[in-house]
């Protein structure tokens, strides 16, 4: 049985609405600065919202599910983030 969140989330998406807006924001902000300062001095200028969703990640523990590169660079600088690479959606 998979657990509670991904089932609220699961749903939310479902019904085409966005998931329950994080409410831990300041702390995934402050996250977000640290990192993008450790990616900034291994010379990676990322763009601050994929960081801050990577660190929004890292803070509550969930595995971010993606298709950009921007991540993959994050995870080297941050082990601890879980990622699921997805191949990009085609037409339907």
């Amino acid at each position: 049985m998979p657990p509670v969140r991904y089932q609220q989330a699961m749903a939310g998406i479902e019904k085409g609405v966005s998931v329950a807006m994080l409410d831990r924001q300041a702390e995934a902000w402050e996250k977000a600065a640290r990192l993008n300062f450790i990616l900034r001095r291994q010379g990676l200028n990322l763009p601050l919202i994929d960081v801050f969703i990577a660190s929004s990640a890292l803070l509550h523990g969930y595995t971010l599910v993606h298709h950009d590169r921007h991540y993959e660079m994050v995870k080297r600088a941050e082990p601890a983030l879980i990622t699921l690479v997805v191949p990009p959606l085609t037409e339907f």
